[in-house]
């Protein structure tokens, strides 16, 4: 069943270091490419705690959410 929260995900590449606590933590919404660092697939698929639990445990803070054009992490 998919999640209706109207939440988007970018992640800065740039910043990433390739830990995991985001493809741990929601694993619908984010995995590791070929380069070792993550993306994003589908966060509409995962719950709005899991997706904001998942940002701050980034340890580089490379995870951006937003709803609506609002910022929700950082």
């Amino acid at each position: 069943m998919q999640k209706i929260h109207g939440i988007h995900a970018t992640i800065d590449r740039s910043l990433c270091v390739g830990s995991g606590p985001c493809f741990v933590l929601a694993p619908q919404a984010f995995g590791l490419d070929q380069s070792m660092k993550a993306e994003v697939l589908e966060p509409e698929e995962e719950s709005e705690e899991r997706l904001l639990a998942a940002a701050q445990e980034c340890p580089t803070q490379a995870i951006y959410l937003w709803r609506n054009g609002d910022s929700l992490y950082p």
